[in-house]
Protein backbone atom coordinates (compact mmCIF):
# COMPACT_ATOMS: atom_id res chain seq x y z
CA UNK A 1 0.00 0.00 0.00
CA UNK A 2 1.42 3.41 -0.92
CA UNK A 3 1.67 6.42 1.40
CA UNK A 4 -1.54 7.99 0.04
CA UNK A 5 -3.38 4.69 0.42
CA UNK A 6 -2.25 4.29 4.02
CA UNK A 7 -3.43 7.83 4.90
CA UNK A 8 -6.88 7.13 3.41
CA UNK A 9 -7.00 3.68 5.02
CA UNK A 10 -6.26 5.11 8.47
CA UNK A 11 -9.32 7.36 8.17
CA UNK A 12 -11.59 4.76 6.57
CA UNK A 13 -12.02 1.29 8.14
CA UNK A 14 -13.58 -0.08 4.92
CA UNK A 15 -10.52 0.86 2.90
CA UNK A 16 -8.13 -0.07 5.68
CA UNK A 17 -9.36 -3.66 5.51
CA UNK A 18 -10.02 -4.00 1.81
CA UNK A 19 -6.74 -2.46 0.61
CA UNK A 20 -4.98 -5.46 2.17
CA UNK A 21 -7.00 -7.97 0.12
CA UNK A 22 -5.31 -9.51 -2.95
CA UNK A 23 -6.41 -7.72 -6.11
CA UNK A 24 -8.09 -9.55 -8.96
CA UNK A 25 -7.68 -6.46 -11.13
CA UNK A 26 -6.28 -2.99 -10.46
CA UNK A 27 -5.49 0.36 -12.06
CA UNK A 28 -4.35 3.70 -10.73
CA UNK A 29 -7.97 4.57 -9.85
CA UNK A 30 -9.78 1.28 -9.09
CA UNK A 31 -9.35 -2.13 -7.47
CA UNK A 32 -11.38 -5.33 -7.74
CA UNK A 33 -11.11 -7.96 -4.99
CA UNK A 34 -13.01 -11.08 -4.08
CA UNK A 35 -15.72 -10.23 -1.58
CA UNK A 36 -14.43 -11.16 1.86
CA UNK A 37 -17.75 -12.85 2.67
CA UNK A 38 -18.94 -13.92 -0.78
CA UNK A 39 -22.56 -14.89 -1.27
CA UNK A 40 -21.60 -17.05 -4.28
CA UNK A 41 -18.51 -18.00 -6.26
CA UNK A 42 -17.57 -15.06 -8.43
CA UNK A 43 -18.77 -12.37 -5.97
CA UNK A 44 -16.36 -9.42 -6.19
CA UNK A 45 -16.13 -5.81 -5.02
CA UNK A 46 -15.12 -2.95 -7.30
CA UNK A 47 -13.97 0.13 -5.39
CA UNK A 48 -12.16 3.40 -5.89
CA UNK A 49 -8.70 4.02 -4.51
CA UNK A 50 -9.58 7.61 -3.68
CA UNK A 51 -12.04 8.62 -0.98
CA UNK A 52 -15.20 9.48 -2.93
CA UNK A 53 -18.83 8.67 -2.05
CA UNK A 54 -19.91 6.87 -5.22
CA UNK A 55 -18.89 5.59 -8.63
CA UNK A 56 -20.86 8.51 -10.10
CA UNK A 57 -18.34 10.82 -8.42
CA UNK A 58 -15.43 9.11 -10.17
CA UNK A 59 -14.29 9.97 -13.68
CA UNK A 60 -16.91 7.96 -15.58
CA UNK A 61 -14.80 7.66 -18.74
CA UNK A 62 -11.87 6.20 -16.77
CA UNK A 63 -14.22 3.82 -14.93
CA UNK A 64 -15.78 2.55 -18.16
CA UNK A 65 -12.31 2.16 -19.70
CA UNK A 66 -11.20 0.15 -16.65
CA UNK A 67 -14.29 -2.08 -16.86
CA UNK A 68 -14.05 -2.68 -20.61
CA UNK A 69 -10.27 -2.79 -20.90
CA UNK A 70 -9.29 -4.74 -17.81
CA UNK A 71 -12.12 -6.03 -15.65
CA UNK A 72 -14.20 -7.89 -18.25
CA UNK A 73 -11.03 -9.44 -19.70
CA UNK A 74 -9.89 -10.56 -16.24
CA UNK A 75 -13.27 -11.97 -15.19
CA UNK A 76 -13.69 -13.88 -18.43
CA UNK A 77 -17.47 -13.71 -18.31
CA UNK A 78 -20.29 -11.20 -18.11
CA UNK A 79 -21.11 -9.64 -14.74
CA UNK A 80 -23.77 -7.49 -13.09
CA UNK A 81 -22.77 -4.40 -11.14
CA UNK A 82 -24.87 -3.29 -8.15
CA UNK A 83 -24.02 -0.08 -6.30
CA UNK A 84 -25.76 1.82 -3.55
CA UNK A 85 -24.10 5.15 -4.15
CA UNK A 86 -23.60 7.86 -1.52
CA UNK A 87 -25.25 5.76 1.16
CA UNK A 88 -23.97 5.93 4.72
CA UNK A 89 -25.60 2.65 5.70
CA UNK A 90 -24.22 0.45 2.93
CA UNK A 91 -21.30 -0.85 4.98
CA UNK A 92 -20.82 -2.13 8.50
CA UNK A 93 -18.36 0.70 9.15
CA UNK A 94 -20.81 3.61 8.65
CA UNK A 95 -18.44 5.07 6.07
CA UNK A 96 -19.42 6.44 2.68
CA UNK A 97 -17.00 5.08 0.09
CA UNK A 98 -17.53 4.16 -3.55
CA UNK A 99 -17.85 0.43 -4.02
CA UNK A 100 -20.03 -1.88 -6.07
CA UNK A 101 -20.80 -5.58 -5.91
CA UNK A 102 -20.11 -7.68 -9.00
CA UNK A 103 -21.91 -11.00 -9.53
CA UNK A 104 -22.22 -13.32 -12.55
CA UNK A 105 -24.80 -12.23 -15.12
CA UNK A 106 -26.74 -15.51 -14.78
CA UNK A 107 -28.34 -13.93 -11.68
CA UNK A 108 -29.65 -10.82 -13.47
CA UNK A 109 -33.24 -12.10 -13.75
CA UNK A 110 -33.63 -12.74 -10.04
CA UNK A 111 -31.87 -9.50 -9.09
CA UNK A 112 -34.22 -7.53 -11.37
CA UNK A 113 -37.19 -9.39 -9.85
CA UNK A 114 -36.08 -8.46 -6.32
CA UNK A 115 -35.72 -4.79 -7.28
CA UNK A 116 -38.80 -4.42 -9.48
CA UNK A 117 -40.82 -2.63 -6.77
CA UNK A 118 -38.43 0.34 -6.92
CA UNK A 119 -39.33 3.07 -9.39
CA UNK A 120 -36.34 3.17 -11.70
CA UNK A 121 -35.00 4.73 -14.85
CA UNK A 122 -33.53 2.47 -17.54
CA UNK A 123 -30.36 3.33 -19.47
CA UNK A 124 -28.65 1.67 -22.41
CA UNK A 125 -25.24 1.64 -20.70
CA UNK A 126 -23.43 2.04 -17.41
CA UNK A 127 -21.77 5.20 -18.72
CA UNK A 128 -25.07 6.88 -19.57
CA UNK A 129 -26.57 5.92 -16.20
CA UNK A 130 -23.59 7.15 -14.17
CA UNK A 131 -23.42 10.37 -16.18
CA UNK A 132 -27.07 11.17 -15.44
CA UNK A 133 -26.98 10.73 -11.65
CA UNK A 134 -27.89 13.88 -9.78
CA UNK A 135 -25.02 15.43 -7.81
CA UNK A 136 -25.11 14.66 -4.09
CA UNK A 137 -28.15 12.38 -4.31
CA UNK A 138 -28.12 8.80 -2.97
CA UNK A 139 -29.05 6.12 -5.47
CA UNK A 140 -29.18 2.41 -6.30
CA UNK A 141 -27.67 1.33 -9.61
CA UNK A 142 -27.81 -2.16 -11.11
CA UNK A 143 -27.28 -3.81 -14.45
CA UNK A 144 -24.92 -5.58 -16.80
CA UNK A 145 -21.41 -4.22 -17.30
CA UNK A 146 -21.94 -4.15 -21.06
CA UNK A 147 -25.72 -3.92 -21.17
CA UNK A 148 -28.69 -2.01 -19.85
CA UNK A 149 -28.58 -0.46 -16.38
CA UNK A 150 -31.31 0.73 -14.02
CA UNK A 151 -31.15 3.62 -11.58
CA UNK A 152 -33.42 4.35 -8.62
CA UNK A 153 -33.43 7.23 -6.17
CA UNK A 154 -35.84 5.40 -3.82
CA UNK A 155 -33.11 4.52 -1.34
CA UNK A 156 -33.83 6.60 1.75
CA UNK A 157 -35.59 3.83 3.68
CA UNK A 158 -33.62 0.84 2.42
CA UNK A 159 -32.05 -1.17 5.25
CA UNK A 160 -28.36 -1.38 6.04
CA UNK A 161 -26.44 -3.74 3.73
CA UNK A 162 -29.39 -3.80 1.34
CA UNK A 163 -27.35 -4.79 -1.72
CA UNK A 164 -25.92 -7.84 0.03
CA UNK A 165 -29.41 -8.93 1.13
CA UNK A 166 -30.73 -8.52 -2.44
CA UNK A 167 -27.92 -10.72 -3.75
CA UNK A 168 -28.42 -13.33 -1.02
CA UNK A 169 -32.19 -13.37 -1.53
CA UNK A 170 -31.81 -13.45 -5.29
CA UNK A 171 -29.43 -16.37 -5.13
CA UNK A 172 -31.71 -18.23 -2.71
CA UNK A 173 -34.72 -17.55 -4.93
CA UNK A 174 -32.90 -18.82 -8.02
CA UNK A 175 -31.70 -21.99 -6.32
CA UNK A 176 -35.07 -22.71 -4.73
CA UNK A 177 -36.87 -22.42 -8.05
CA UNK A 178 -34.44 -24.78 -9.77
CA UNK A 179 -32.88 -22.54 -12.38
CA UNK A 180 -32.90 -19.26 -14.22
CA UNK A 181 -35.97 -17.09 -14.39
Amino acid sequence: MNKEGSVIANNNPFLGRILREPYLCTSKDFHVVRDRWPVIDGHYLLFTKSQIPSLADADVDILVEFINGYLIVQLGEEYILIERGRALSCTSFEVVHAHAHLIPVCYSGVINERLRSLRSYKFESLKSALSSIEKGKSYLLWGELRGSVELSYEVKNLPKRFVRSVIEGGIDSRENKGGNK
